[in-house]
């Protein structure tokens, strides 16, 4: 399995605390509001249960003394199954960082509360795997 976006499409930098910090652009999948711009899912979103996530895995990522994003990346290279993750970097700075993450090895009881962080939104999202549609009119079958 090779990840789409184990950042959260920069959910999980660590540098965003609520949606409306998010760039209109990327308010587009079924964690936000349909309410936002640009939406086509019609859900009314998850932005609390999103937020309060990232909050819980921001903790973890501090306790650890971790960029929440070196965190996130090495949570989904150790999922088992999953062969590669793509380090997205548009800097220098960004490229090194997410670098380190490679050293990073988390315990077993901190997979375990980054799971349980989790867990709500996962739940809440459902089988649907389509990030940007409803069950209803997603493209994957």
């Amino acid at each position: 399995i090779l990840p789409w976006s184990p950042m959260g499409q920069g959910l999980l930098t660590g540098k965003v605390t609520c949606a409306d910090q998010v760039q209109p652009g990327r308010q587009r999948s079924r964690l936000f509001s349909s309410k936002r711009p640009q939406q086509r899912h019609g859900e009314s979103g998850l932005e609390e249960e999103t937020f309060s996530a990232i909050r819980k895995m921001n903790w973890i990522a501090d306790r650890l003394d971790q960029p929440l994003a070196n965190v996130a990346l090495a949570w989904a290279r150790d999922q088992p199954a999953v062969t590669s993750v793509l380090m997205g970097a548009r800097t220098e700075t960004q490229l090194k960082r997410n670098l380190t993450s490679l050293r990073l090895t988390l315990d077993p009881t901190v997979v375990e509360l980054l799971n349980d962080a989790g867990a709500e939104v996962k739940q809440k999202l459902g089988t649907n795997l389509d990030p940007y549609e409803s069950e209803d009119s997603t493209r994957i079958v």
